[in-house]
């Protein structure tokens, strides 16, 4: 299989020691006899839980890349990866995790790498024999997206970029308003789900109001949108927040669904079929990222009083910075770039002609700080994620898609 030489080779070395014998990501200590990162070990666990579930290739080679940097994200080259570098159950319990000895300057380097809200969080998880599985169609559910971004350019090419962008985000993004939202201590999580899913068409949607992403390669657009949606939601959702609530009143409060908000500090969301120490589990367990979602882009949001130009233009930086974004066409790359110059010429035009401000270079500074702060946040929640599954709390078939396994160029 094509992987990093480091990853390939057997683990010999102390460098070699800190890096997941799977993909080549750093390690996070010995799991199943390997040293390997969170998300491989997640990985080879579900697979081994399902029994009986027959992987296909993606691309019918059997030899598909599985590192890190990978394009494609085949599960049978990657379960084969798992098997061939020694990965394998015998003498563990399959149910909660494995509880191994690890190195102890691994587990030393475990410790120092993380934050001090993921210390804190992580250090306290219990292992629960059973664990709580939330079933969505989520096969159906990217086969929707995939189809919207193939569909032609719904905007004639008749005005700037950023113009057809702003004009697309009023009527995709910002036309669903009930007013006002309810604030609400709990939310049924599906529910939520199907409100999430409907924000997903809206992005994808918009993103076709843009003739010039529309004339991307298929793949490219693919690949690119999964990239950014997590940036749109994140300044959506903020937008939509202070417009309904103001700047200074419920500082704690977020617009989770477009018509209910929640205090994030003490919201719980509902998981159908699971008892009250599950439900407890679960929430507990992703309460530390509520707290920073608020605090890395509401608060942010509300201090800087981003107009809705701004928020697009943010966006269209997201969209267009694509050089995490592995396997795009070469001419992709360099049209990208081109189109942040674009963007950023409109924006010097709209600050100078429309808000009459020379000086600007601050505002900016703070604008793409924040846009720092969202990758971090969602960094952080794909940590989340993978723990929960590593020690039994939660999963989610979505977390198994494309959309999710973009988080890797954050």
């Amino acid at each position: 299989m094509s992987l990093s030489p480091t990853a390939a080779s057997p683990l010999k070395s102390e460098g070699r020691r800190s890096q997941c014998a799977v993909c080549g990501a750093k390690s996070h200590g010995f799991h199943f006899h390997v040293n390997s990162c969170r998300a491989c070990a997640a990985f080879f666990r579900r697979s081994v839980e399902s029994d009986g579930r027959k992987y296909r290739c993606r691309t019918s080679k059997f030899d598909c890349d599985v590192s890190k940097d990978a394009t494609v994200n085949c599960r049978y080259c990657r379960y084969q990866r798992c098997k061939e570098v020694g990965m394998t159950t015998d003498g563990l319990r399959i149910q909660g995790l494995e509880r191994e000895s690890s190195c102890p300057d691994v587990m030393q380097q475990q410790s120092c790498s993380r934050s001090p809200s993921e210390l804190s969080s992580n250090e306290s998880l219990k292992d629960f024999t059973d664990s709580y599985e939330f079933k969505v169609d989520s096969q159906s559910q990217m086969t929707r997206l995939k189809h919207i971004i193939t569909i032609p350019c719904w905007q004639a090419a008749n005005a700037s970029t950023m113009e057809n962008l702003c004009n697309a985000f009023r009527k995709v993004i910002l036309a669903k308003r009930p007013q006002p939202p309810q604030i609400v201590q709990s939310l049924d999580f599906t529910t939520y789900m199907d409100d999430f899913y409907d924000f997903m068409e809206r992005s994808a949607y918009w993103t076709m109001g843009c003739p010039e992403f529309a004339h991307l390669p298929v793949d490219d657009r693919w690949n690119m949108y999964c990239n950014f949606w997590p940036v749109m939601f994140a300044l959506e959702r903020s937008l939509r927040t202070v417009e309904s609530f103001g700047k200074n009143v419920h500082p704690n409060v977020f617009l989770m669904m477009e018509d209910k908000a929640v205090d994030m500090a003490t919201f719980e969301f509902i998981y159908p079929n699971a008892d009250a120490l599950k439900i407890k589990a679960i929430n507990d367990h992703f309460k530390p990222l509520n707290l920073m979602m608020l605090n890395n882009f509401v608060v942010p949001f509300k201090t800087l009083n981003l107009t809705v130009f701004e928020v697009v233009f943010l966006c269209a930086q997201k969209l267009f910075s694509v050089q995490k974004v592995k396997g795009l066409a070469v001419p992709t790359y360099e049209f990208a770039n081109r189109m942040l110059d674009v963007i950023s010429n409109e924006l010097h035009h709209y600050y100078v002609k429309e808000l009459r401000s020379d000086n600007y270079a601050s505002r900016l500074s703070k604008l793409l700080g924040l846009l720092a702060d969202i990758e971090a946040a969602f960094r952080f929640r794909n940590a989340k994620v993978i723990t929960a599954d590593l020690y039994n709390i939660y999963r989610c078939d979505y977390n198994n898609t494309d959309i999710y396994e973009s988080g890797r160029n954050f």
